[in-house]
């Protein structure tokens, strides 16, 4: 019940923005939108604001291992969340 809940009501951030996580041997990547924050076993963590749809896709091909098709509307989808400052 919980997951058809959050996979369709309106409110739900899973339907209203991006998110991925990914870990990889000593440290794991998390995205929300064109926030990026690598962390690492020792307990540091980096974080990024990603600038615009393009760092966003080479985020997402490079550390995620998502490579994306090329749709001008996807870019302009993730020019939008980049904007958005979330």
């Amino acid at each position: 019940m919980s997951n058809h809940y959050l996979a369709t009501h309106p409110d739900s951030h899973f339907l209203a923005g991006l998110i991925a996580a990914r870990p990889d041997g000593g440290q794991r990547y998390a995205l929300r939108n064109n926030q990026l924050a690598i962390h690492h076993l020792d307990g540091r963590t980096e974080r990024r604001t990603l600038a615009g749809a393009e760092e966003i896709r080479t985020v997402l091909a490079r550390d995620f291992r998502l490579p994306l098709p090329d749709a001008p509307e996807l870019d302009a989808t993730l020019d939008k969340l980049a904007a958005s400052g979330s």
